[in-house]
């Protein structure tokens, strides 16, 4: 990374890269390891001033299950998974680089972001699984009983926000939730895609997952301060256009 900033000599570094959240039941050190060292590297490149300014993409996986109805970013970092508590580990390390250094860093927290592209291969979310199985002809599953909740964002709106974020002097220093402010269950999600594609038949119930958050549900007030409104998207209308890419 030294040797790409000092070549591309970029403003702002966006730090999106991680690993899948269930990769930690796979690989529970490496799963918690890449979001501490990656977040460690860019603090020591911007105390060494070889950029400008750090966007750090973290998850709102870092609170763990919800202790109130929703969740503002003095909720308590309660993480479930080697991934979340990288991901909490890393948030922290940043916040002492702030603390230390006074550099220019924001931390964004989004909720579940689906929309476009994302991974439908291995370790793939539930929407983009959802939507596979169905189209090639299987059974879409529930993990549990499919009450637990989730607050899901599209994708364009989390980028829109973002980049909007990256140019705030007002961001320097702050942590941000990113999401609807509003829970939806996985079972409505699962049915609401099988809605959308016409699809009538079982809907295979499996395990709980270990580990599995049971609540989530953003409070995005301190965003909306900033940002304006955050959830520009609707979720019906966010489901379509997911469905309808990737069946083309």
């Amino acid at each position: 990374m030294d040797a790409v900033c000092n070549a591309e000599k970029p403003d702002v570094v966006f730090n999106l890269a991680t690993k899948a959240l269930l990769y930690s039941f796979f690989n529970p050190p490496g799963a918690y390891r890449v979001n501490v060292d990656i977040a460690e590297n860019f603090g020591e490149l911007l105390r060494k001033k070889v950029f400008g300014k750090l966007v750090h993409i973290s998850t709102s996986e870092v609170y763990g299950t919800a202790r109130q109805n929703s969740m503002a970013e003095d909720h308590p970092l309660l993480a479930e998974t080697s991934y979340a508590a990288g991901k909490a580990a890393a948030d922290l390390l940043l916040t002492s680089y702030v603390n230390m250094f006074d550099l220019d860093i924001t931390i964004v927290r989004p909720f579940n972001n689906y929309g476009p592209r994302q991974n439908e291969g291995a370790l793939a979310a539930v929407i983009p699984e959802t939507i596979k199985r169905i189209r090639s002809g299987q059974e879409p599953f529930i993990e549990g009983d499919g009450q637990q909740t989730r607050d899901f964002i599209y994708v364009g709106d989390t980028v829109k926000h973002l980049l909007h974020l990256s140019s705030l002097p007002e961001a320097r220093g702050k942590t941000f939730n990113l999401g609807s402010g509003k829970e939806t269950a996985i079972k409505s999600i699962i049915e609401s895609l099988s809605k959308t594609m016409t699809y009538s038949g079982k809907i295979k119930m499996l395990p709980e997952r270990p580990a599995d958050v049971r609540r989530h549900c953003a409070n995005i007030d301190f965003a909306k301060k900033l940002l304006g409104e955050i959830s520009l998207t609707s979720l019906e209308d966010g489901l379509n256009q997911t469905v309808n890419w990737y069946l083309s």
